[in-house]
């Protein structure tokens, strides 16, 4: 006779008060943290124009080519969080639509980043209003 074995009603208990795919989407929930890389890629961005302002301020009118130069170097830490953002995004609606897992402030962070991504202009505005738009459809779902 087997001590450690459940009795099949326990495991049958056990079985069923855990909300489907729980772990799963604790998970993805941590996983989705990657998303935060955009809100660090815009302000990274942010700074690098800020610099450029302020060196025309100082050295006078701007050449073209060393103002576009500068901007287009400013731009690569944004490209760079959005392509580290994009495995977050995605963990994040697979985490909405497959699991059951919800949390109040998993959801407060899905929605700033969702803003975030709106303003990451162009790449993240597609990304930020879907997810925008699932969280406002699913928003009754998440609890404290």
């Amino acid at each position: 006779m087997n001590l450690y074995h459940a009795p099949d009603s326990e495991l049958a208990t056990a079985a069923t008060s855990l909300p489907k795919h729980e772990v799963l989407g604790k998970v993805l929930s941590w996983v989705s943290v990657l998303m935060l890389f955009s809100a660090l890629g815009l302000i990274a961005t942010t700074l690098e124009i800020i610099s450029l302002y302020q060196s025309i301020t100082l050295y006078g009118k701007g050449d073209p080519k060393i103002m576009s130069s500068s901007i287009s170097t400013a731009l690569v830490p944004m490209v760079m969080a959005l392509i580290l953002a994009l495995p977050g995004y995605i963990a994040a609606l697979v985490a909405i639509y497959v699991t059951d897992y919800r949390s109040k402030g998993v959801f407060r962070f899905w929605v700033f980043s969702s803003v975030v991504l709106l303003i990451s202009v162009p790449v993240g505005v597609l990304f930020g209003a879907l997810l925008a738009v699932v969280l406002f459809i699913k928003r009754h779902e998440f609890r404290k």
